[in-house]
């Protein structure tokens, strides 16, 4: 933080159980700080450490003129819906879906009030950040995201990474 610098740190929040808790545990912590409600507060996973200057510009830039906002790529392959994992039920038009990437930006007061309230159960059927948002009706838009902003969490997408930064392997 010394050499970026970065000045205005206030601490490191606790792990919850679930993504979701975590993500209200450092807006509590956000909120101890000062964070006022129309600031702009932005989660983002450091297992996608290939984000790019424009889609955090384009995230804020939305977040700031709505609710919130988050990055998606638009779906390339053929999709169906299955219920139990080995039948095909019925495609699903890839025209209409996006994969959500982060960073997403959000209101803080209004993404923050959006967890009063909320078990801790609730919170752990959240898959996606702006999910809990959009339960309680905030109004979130989406900008492009970017195929290289890809999330590490398997050993092949580390592999790529790994590629990508230094080459293949001698």
């Amino acid at each position: 933080m010394k050499q970026i610098p970065i000045t205005k740190f206030c601490g490191y929040a606790d792990g919850g159980d679930s993504r979701q808790a975590s993500i209200y545990s450092g807006l509590k912590l956000a909120k101890d700080c000062g964070m006022e409600d129309d600031d702009v507060v932005v989660i983002h996973d450091s297992a996608r450490p290939n984000m790019s200057q424009k889609v955090l510009t384009d995230v804020l830039m939305k977040a700031k003129e709505f609710d919130g906002c988050l990055a998606t790529i638009t779906v390339k392959d053929g999709c169906y819906y299955s219920e139990d994992g080995e039948h095909v039920k019925r495609p699903v038009d890839r025209d209409k879906l996006h994969a959500g990437q982060t960073p997403e930006a959000f209101k803080f007061g209004k993404y923050y009030h959006a967890h009063d309230g909320v078990s801790n159960e609730e919170l752990k059927q959240f898959r996606g950040t702006s999910e809990i948002g959009l339960k309680h009706g905030m109004d979130i838009h989406i900008v492009p995201g970017e195929d290289i902003n890809y999330k590490i969490t398997t050993m092949e997408d580390l592999e790529k990474f790994r590629f990508e930064q230094e080459g293949p392997a001698e």
